[in-house]
């Protein structure tokens, strides 16, 4: 038992100098800590928030062909199925200006499909087959001549 006397002193112990430097360099590092952690949480927040935002902004761009399924869904007929998608695809990306080159050669070799069904070239299931296989990166028989796509 230490009594009175030693609990005076080892209250003063307490109080030393050398204490209150080692109490403040605690105090100190788990600020830091505290810092680091709420750091760490606003820097990964930061980077969700963008992410999110990034894939916001290309959740705009849809795939041209998404416009032509839709209308797959809704027409038979492939050539009217073409005009169609062709259609929902230039109502929106005209009016944004969001109208891509990729998008606009697939729209070209669409329309080159039902040009050929129009001229009795190629059957309906043919120009389907065919247009599924373009957008499965399958292989086209198709050329660029000038500004058309023949097929």
């Amino acid at each position: 038992m230490l009594g009175n006397a030693g609990l005076k002193l080892h209250a003063l112990s307490m109080t030393s100098p050398a204490h209150a430097d080692a109490r403040l360099n605690w105090h100190s590092t788990m600020q830091a800590g505290r810092l680091m952690v709420r750091f760490d949480i606003i820097l990964s927040a930061t980077i969700g928030f963008a992410v999110a935002f990034v894939q916001t902004g290309c959740a705009h761009s849809k795939i041209v062909w998404s416009y032509y399924d839709q209308c797959t869904l809704e027409n038979p007929s492939f050539p009217v199925m073409a005009e169609c998608g062709k259609q929902k695809r230039l109502a929106e990306c005209v009016p944004n200006n969001t109208c891509s080159p990729e998008g606009t050669a697939f729209t070209e070799y669409v329309d080159s499909l039902a040009l050929s069904v129009k001229n009795k070239k190629l059957t309906d299931v043919e120009a389907m087959r065919r247009y599924t296989e373009y957008k499965s990166g399958g292989a086209s028989t198709c050329t660029r001549v000038g500004n058309a796509v023949n097929c």
